[in-house]
């Protein structure tokens, strides 16, 4: 057997500054991100193998190294679970290997009566976490983490069509990290890639292959895709769930047949399909298709446009960077909505939006959506004709006042993007403007970006949206959007033909073949937004809806949800300084831990109020108890006497890692350890105090409210911790002098 080797692990030690950067407000999301990026090129890597493997055992290999290589874990090893023999079957083992474990064992088989967790999570489905100094862990899975020479593990299900085919089980060795609820998530993500593999292998014969599959890429041909989506959208009828399609066009095709041959054109084919299936990795149940010849499919459920723009932006990513003649793909997105409800709505609109790409030059994507706005204001072609008959003064006005009313109701919970779009594409109709762009400019960035566009009528009409920051402009070179941007605000009419104009936008003009501009700009906390409407010979005069223009860009800038929000960041962060501020004062005073404690435990309860505002300390003997707390759950919880040791939970992880803990979903972090009086925690957020150089404790807050604490609270606990740090040092001194 193993030896225990965590009773010997060295204790919390504090980082020295070089080690622990506090350059920027949270720290920990630089290196999160990283991780991300990892998983996901993981999970892409493990997609495009599954998509090219000849074999099960193949994918297995490649999912079980890739799991291991991005969660840093000692092991990895996936099983099949055996029903009728009531055993699970160890496939293979990757990593650091404990006694008798084998890479591509022949009878590594559990007996589930012997091992009830991992029965547990064959039956319901349930990941699993045991560590070996938890005293509150399964005895067995601690036995067998000894035995391999293991301090932790997590079980994750592997499910195919609704039923667990078996598990992904991970360790960590001696003195590493324990896994946390990230690396359970990867790890399900992992398993779903994997269960998708299995679900092909195992559910479809010979026959249902060349029915559904299409022979050159391995993808699901038109058939499975017309199935997939007639599904897809009955779903999205019944039950509101989101749907979008992605259409994509190869580009040049023909140009790479006539130069290279037929043969290299099945190769583009082909890479274009595996770019496709490791760009949808990172979004489980997506089905890629060949819908004929250089076009391709991917239906996207439960997701957005933003999913679709992720993964065209990944796929021309990868294209891109492969070595062999560059090839790039035009893309297309709708997604499920009014005017898109049935599969034949979507796919026509994916494909005028695809359509809409090719003719920009390709390698990039547009998303077609329906355009509510224009819909609620009445602008079909009767209403069109009658409004003709109107004078256009009464038309501008009653459809102004159309627009305001629906910013304020049915658009009022929309992003400011979404409500400009809105305003663009209406006002775009009082004119019969040629096309409008979206452009954003960063404070301080120098440049403006579009970020959406309708270059004709007809796209104008299907809520054509231009995606992946193609076009880009300096604004130095455009000295009269260079000072609306500078204003935050105001708005211009240039017209093509007056020599008086600025001649900077006259060429642009001239370039893009439009008569006539009309800009209008407003700002948020983020930079300033600039809507321009365009014109030709079919236009009607820009000036007449200049003031109609400035007024709705306000509008849906100033109630949007990201001016709310900027308010309420604006005001927490006061509160926050104002927060320091009143501690520094009380611990000015206090002379004692005792006083310092209770100080900060006043002073950050009366300021957050949140269910449980506490600080612990280390005792003696490897435990943490309670110095102080306040709160609904501190009045369940009696002052001084809470305890529990100090390797477990996430106020341990904070000590034994010397760093701040942020968790959203107390329910799915590994570390958790709940209680019958926090019952109802979700969120926690704790950070290690020090005084001087010694580890003292902790702050620990925790709300009923998923994701209650972001970057700004992790900040404002770092503050905290410091101050207090620093009073609890003074103390010791004083006692120590006096």
């Amino acid at each position: 057997m193993a030896p225990e080797r965590s009773a010997t692990r060295a204790g919390p030690r504090r980082p020295a500054r070089a080690e622990h950067p506090r350059l920027h407000p949270f720290a920990e999301n630089g290196a999160a991100s990283v991780r991300r990026l990892e998983e996901r090129d993981a999970l892409m890597e493990v997609a495009g193998a599954a998509a090219a493997a000849a074999s099960l055992e193949d994918v297995l290999e490649s999912t079980a190294e890739a799991c291991l290589a991005a969660m840093g874990a000692g092991s990895v090893s996936i099983s099949r679970w055996e029903r009728e023999e009531g055993v699970v079957r160890t496939l293979i083992n990757v990593g650091e290997l404990g006694p008798g474990e084998e890479r591509w064992p022949e009878n590594e088989v559990y007996d589930l009566v012997e091992y009830p967790n991992v029965a547990r999570l064959l039956r319901t489905g349930e990941p699993y976490y045991n560590a070996v100094d938890d005293p509150e862990a399964d005895p067995i899975a601690v036995a067998l983490l000894r035995r391999l020479g293991k301090e932790s593990d997590i079980g994750v299900p592997i499910p195919v069509d609704g039923a667990v085919w078996g598990e992904v089980w991970a360790s960590t060795c001696p003195g590493a990290a324990r896994f946390r609820s990230a690396d359970v998530r990867f790890v399900e993500a992992m398993a779903g890639q994997l269960a998708g593999v299995i679900a092909r292998g195992e559910q479809f014969s010979r026959v249902s292959q060349l029915a559904y599959e299409d022979e050159l890429t391995g993808l699901a041909n038109r058939r499975a895709l017309d199935e997939r989506l007639a599904k897809a959208t009955e779903s999205w009828r019944q039950g509101g769930t989101p749907l979008t399609l992605l259409v994509c066009d190869v580009d040049e095709l023909k140009a790479i047949n006539d130069e290279r041959g037929h043969h290299a054109g099945d190769r583009a084919l082909r890479r274009v399909a595996r770019a496709l299936v490791k760009a949808t990795a990172p979004y489980p149940g997506a089905c890629v298709a060949r819908m004929s010849g250089d076009e391709f499919a991917v239906v996207l459920g439960g997701v957005g446009v933003e999913a679709a723009s992720d993964v065209a932006a990944t796929a021309l990513r990868i294209l891109a960077e492969e070595r062999d003649t560059k090839v790039a793909v035009s893309c297309g997105a709708a997604a499920a909505g009014a005017g898109l409800e049935r599969a034949d709505q979507l796919v026509r609109a994916a494909d005028a939006a695809q359509y809409a790409a090719k003719r920009r030059g390709g390698g990039q994507l547009c998303t077609a959506g329906p355009d509510a706005l224009a819909e609620e204001l009445g602008h079909h072609d009767g209403s069109r004709r009658r409004g003709r008959r109107r004078g256009g003064a009464e038309r501008v006005e009653e459809a102004t006042g159309q627009a305001l009313a629906l910013l304020d109701t049915k658009l009022a919970h929309r992003n400011t993007v979404d409500r400009l779009e809105a305003v663009s594409a209406a006002v775009a109709e009082l004119v019969n403007a040629a096309g409008w762009t979206i452009s954003f400019a960063a404070r301080g960035a120098g440049i403006v970006r579009s970020m959406c566009a309708a270059n004709d009528r007809d796209s104008r009409l299907r809520g054509i949206r231009v995606g992946l920051d193609h076009e880009v402009y300096e604004l130095t070179d455009f000295p009269m959007t260079a000072r609306l941007v500078a204003a935050g605000g105001g708005s211009f009419v240039v017209d093509r033909y007056d020599s008086n104009a600025d001649q900077a936008e006259r060429g642009l003009l001239d370039e893009l073949c439009f008569t006539a501009v009309l800009a209008a700009a407003v700002s948020d906390f983020d930079g300033t937004y600039l809507v321009e409407l365009y014109a030709d010979g079919d236009s009607r005069e820009l000036p007449a809806v200049e003031l109609s223009l400035s007024l709705l860009v306000r509008a849906a800038a100033a109630s949007s949800a990201a001016a709310v929000q900027g308010l309420r960041l604006l005001r927490r962060r006061t509160d926050h300084l104002a927060l320091c501020g009143r501690l520094a004062a009380r611990l000015a005073t206090a002379r004692t831990e005792r006083e310092v404690v209770d100080a900060a435990a006043d002073e950050i309860h009366a300021a957050l109020d949140y269910p449980l505002c506490g600080l612990v300390r280390l005792t003696g003997d490897g435990d943490v108890e309670s110095a102080a707390a306040r709160g609904q759950i501190a009045e369940r919880l009696v002052d001084g006497g809470w305890r529990q040791s100090a390797s477990v939970g996430l106020i341990g992880r904070a000590l034994r890692e010397g760093e701040l803990v942020v968790v959203g979903d107390v329910r799915s972090e590994p570390d958790y350890r709940p209680t019958s009086e926090t019952s109802g925690v979700r969120s926690e957020l704790c950070a290690p105090v020090w005084a001087g150089d010694a580890l003292w404790g902790a702050i620990d807050i925790e709300d009923d409210r998923p994701d209650a604490f972001g970057a700004d609270e992790a900040q404002l606990l770092r503050t905290l911790a410091d101050q207090i740090g620093a009073a609890l040092h003074a103390a010791r001194l004083l006692r120590t002098i006096g």
